[in-house]
């Protein structure tokens, strides 16, 4: 039974998604951002669609996604010219996004504690707040301590109720955060990351693995996959990005997923009905 467990633990197995934003002039400036699904193995991205508000392209800045009910949030870049700034839901299949509400401060990343508790991190407030889920007001912890830039990813272990933040460049530290007190707690300090300015978007896998957006921190800024090992700061490169990827998350296998997909899910099945059928049969025979 254990090892039919297994197998169909697989299949459930989350998809890695990045969002992306595009900045380009004609006349002035807009932002035009895409969706993505990500190969954590290799960093291959595959666009799903350009994320639209009705007919206004949006900018996507930072992402996460509910663990109970996998409803996909977003932030909207503060160049985004219809909704800057604001709290979004995205579509999955269509990259449509919803507004819920304006965000009183900017925030660089999102991440879900166990029990549905939106956070973002405030670059500005140097600290972590609760977002509100039904109108995005916020709710401020308390100081963090770290001496934060202008960016920084955050991620939750859910497993482990643990909080971390990277927000002190990709040669700083990665910190961890209470997530009753507010209060920051120093970390290993970040080696071997591709760029130095930034850690911009931080997920843990199912597995327990950490992910990153490792940028150089230009306009438009090349991106880098890379994972950091929570204990040692160790960052390790997997692959380039497309241009300006900002949000990266992992979400539910949406149900739209390619025909290879499909049937890899379909194998993995198969397989695993098979294993468990000769478990029975082996148990018979003895």
């Amino acid at each position: 039974m254990i090892a039919a467990s297994s197998a169909l633990d697989a299949i459930a197995a989350e998809t890695l998604y990045s969002t992306s934003l595009r900045g380009e002039a004609s006349g002035s400036a807009f932002v035009a951002g895409n969706l993505y699904t990500v190969d954590p193995s290799t960093a291959a991205a595959k666009l799903i669609g350009p994320i639209r508000l009705a007919n206004t392209a949006v900018g996507i800045t930072a992402v996460a996604t509910h663990p109970k009910t996998g409803v996909f949030y977003g932030i909207t870049a503060g160049l985004s010219p219809a909704v800057p700034r604001s709290l979004v839901t995205v579509d999955l299949e269509s990259a449509r996004a919803t507004v819920i509400g304006k965000l009183s401060e900017r925030g660089s990343d999102l991440a879900f504690a166990s029990d549905g508790t939106l956070y973002m991190w405030a670059p500005q407030l140097r600290r972590l707040v609760k977002v509100d889920l039904a109108t995005a007001a916020i709710d401020p912890l308390g100081p963090s301590g770290i001496e934060a830039g202008t960016s920084g990813g955050i991620a939750i272990d859910r497993n482990a109720g643990k909080a971390y933040v990277a927000a002190t460049g990709a040669t700083g530290t990665l910190d961890s955060i209470d997530l009753v007190t507010g209060a920051g707690t120093r970390g290993p300090t970040l080696k071997g990351a591709p760029f130095p300015a930034s850690i911009d978007n931080m997920t843990f896998s199912p597995s327990g693995t950490l992910y990153a957006v490792n940028s150089n921190g230009g306009a438009p800024s090349s991106a880098m996959l890379v994972t950091i090992d929570a204990a040692t700061g160790v960052v390790t490169r997997i692959g380039s990005l497309p241009v300006d990827t900002r949000g990266l998350i992992f979400a539910p296998e949406r149900e739209g997923a390619s025909s290879v997909d499909g049937a890899r899910k379909w194998i993995l099945v198969s397989l695993a009905i098979v294993a468990l059928l000769l478990m029975v049969v082996a148990a018979r025979m003895k």
